[in-house]
C-alpha cells in the first residue's frame, strides 16, 4: 500500500533497521533475505533523501533524520497493531502467545511462579518471559516490545497507563543463628552492623528502601553488595550481617533458609508495585486478561496469608 508515494510496508523494515542498525540482523528478524532488506533500505533512502544508516567503521549509525523519524514510526506501528491487527477478543484456551514482563527478581519470585501455575491449564499456549527492568528493558517498553512493566510506583513512567497491583513493607533480615540479634533490633544495632545490599547494573536509581534511607540521612555500612534481591538472603546465612528486604520476599525465603525476619527500628513507607503498559496498547484484550490473572494470583496469596 502506498501513501504519498511511500510504500507503507517499508516502515516495518525501517523500524527494524533503526532498532537493530544492521541489514543482516534486520533480515533475520523479519525473516527476509539480506538483498530484500538492502533493496528496501535503498528505496527508503531515495524517498527520504537521506542515508538513514551510515557506515562508521564496522558498524552502522543512525543519521539525524533516522533519529528524528524513529519515535514517530514506532508510534504509528504500535497504533496499527493495537487498533487494527490485534484480535478484538482473547481466548486463553486457544491463544499462543509469549507475554514479556519487565520486573525485578523480587516481583518475578512473588508472582511469576504462581502466575504460571494458575494459567497452565486455562491457557496451555501461553508462556512468560521475565526481564530485569534495566535501561534496555525500559527502551523495549517504550518501543512496545514489553507487555507489562511492573515497578514501584515512584518509578512509574507518567505518560503510560498504570494499575496498582499490591503493597509491601520493609523488614530487617538476618541469619537465624546470628548471636548479636535477639527478637528485636535497635536503631543503634541497625547502624552499627554491616549490611548486605542489592545493587543493580544498568539501573540509574537505588532501590526504593535505599532511596528512603538516604532521604532520612541514614547511611548503612554496606559490607557486601550483590547483584539481585534474591542473593541477599543467601549472603546473610552464616554471617553477622543484616539486610533490608520486602516482607513478602523475606518471609518466602525464611521458609527455605535459616533466617530471622524482624521489624525495622525505623519507619519506612510501604512500596506500592504497579503494572504499566504502553499507551498505544490499551485496547489489547490479551493484556487485560493478563492483568486479571495477576490480580487473582495476588488475591489468592493475600487470602492464604491472612
Amino acid at each position: 500500500m502506498r501513501f504519498d508515494k511511500l510504500d507503507l510496508n517499508l516502515l516495518v523494515t525501517l523500524d527494524a533497521l533503526i532498532e537493530l542498525k544492521s541489514v543482516s540482523s534486520t533480515a533475520e528478524h523479519l525473516n527476509l533475505t539480506q538483498s530484500a532488506v538492502s533493496g528496501a533500505l535503498k528505496r527508503l533512502r531515495e524517498y527520504f533523501n537521506d542515508e538513514l544508516l551510515a557506515r562508521d567503521g564496522r558498524s552502522m549509525v543512525l543519521t539525524g533524520k533516522a533519529q528524528q523519524l524513529a519515535p514517530a514510526i514506532r508510534a504509528i506501528l504500535l497504533q496499527v497493531r493495537s487498533t487494527i491487527t490485534n484480535p478484538s477478543e482473547f481466548d486463553p484456551a486457544t491463544a499462543v502467545r509469549c507475554f514479556t514482563l519487565g520486573c525485578s527478581d523480587y516481583v518475578a519470585m512473588i508472582v511469576g511462579h504462581d502466575l504460571a501455575l494458575q494459567v497452565q491449564n486455562e491457557a496451555p499456549g501461553i508462556s512468560f518471559k521475565f526481564l530485569p527492568p534495566d535501561i534496555s528493558a525500559l527502551e523495549m517498553f517504550e518501543r512496545g516490545d514489553i507487555d507489562l512493566l511492573i515497578v514501584a510506583e515512584s518509578f512509574a513512567r507518567p505518560e503510560h497507563p498504570r494499575r496498582v497491583l499490591f503493597e509491601d513493607d520493609a523488614r530487617a533480615v538476618c541469619w537465624a543463628e546470628n548471636p548479636t540479634i535477639g527478637d528485636h533490633i535497635t536503631l543503634d544495632q541497625f547502624l552499627d552492623m554491616g549490611h548486605v545490599c542489592a545493587e543493580f547494573r544498568g539501573v540509574s536509581h537505588p532501590s526504593v528502601y535505599e532511596k528512603q534511607l538516604t532521604e532520612m540521612g541514614i547511611h548503612r555500612r554496606i559490607e557486601v553488595s550483590v547483584a539481585s534481591f534474591a542473593m541477599v538472603p543467601f549472603a546473610l546465612v552464616g554471617s553477622r550481617h543484616m539486610g533490608v528486604m520486602h516482607r513478602r520476599h523475606a518471609e518466602r525465603f525464611a521458609r527455605m533458609l535459616p533466617l530471622k525476619v524482624l521489624p525495622l527500628p525505623l519507619a519506612l513507607k510501604p512500596v506500592v508495585e504497579i503494572a504499566q503498559w504502553h499507551r498505544h496498547r490499551t485496547s489489547d484484550p490479551g493484556l487485560e486478561w493478563l492483568l486479571s490473572r495477576l490480580e487473582r494470583v495476588l488475591h489468592t496469596m493475600d487470602v492464604h496469608a491472612a
